[in-house]
C-alpha cells in the first residue's frame, strides 16, 4: 500500500506548479491621452508589473497588453476590464 501513496503524492506534487498563480489586482490606470486615433492608458498593477491599454476606434476594440504575453483585443471590454485583463 505504500507504494500507490508515495506514487499519488508524487503525481500531486508534480501537479502544484502547473496550477494558475493568483493573479495581480489592478492598481492604477493612468489615461496616457491620444496617439492618432489611439487612446492609450499605463496601468500598475498590485505584483509592480506595469501593462497597458489601448482603444482603437475604428473598428471599436479595446486591447489588454501585458507585461509578458501577447495582447488581446475585443470590442465589448471597458478600460477597467480590459486593465484586469493585463494584469493576470
Amino acid at each position: 500500500m505504500r507504494k500507490p501513496l508515495t506514487l499519488a503524492a508524487l503525481l500531486g506534487a508534480l501537479a502544484l506548479p502547473s496550477l494558475p498563480a493568483g493573479a495581480a489586482d489592478v492598481v492604477t490606470i493612468t489615461d496616457y491621452g491620444a496617439d492618432g486615433d489611439n487612446t492609450y492608458y499605463q496601468v500598475t498593477c498590485s505584483d509592480n508589473t506595469r501593462a497597458s491599454v489601448v482603444i482603437v476606434p475604428a473598428p471599436r476594440k479595446v486591447c489588454a497588453h501585458p507585461a509578458a504575453g501577447a495582447p488581446q483585443c475585443r470590442s465589448s471590454w471597458t478600460v477597467r476590464e480590459a486593465a484586469v485583463k493585463a494584469c493576470q
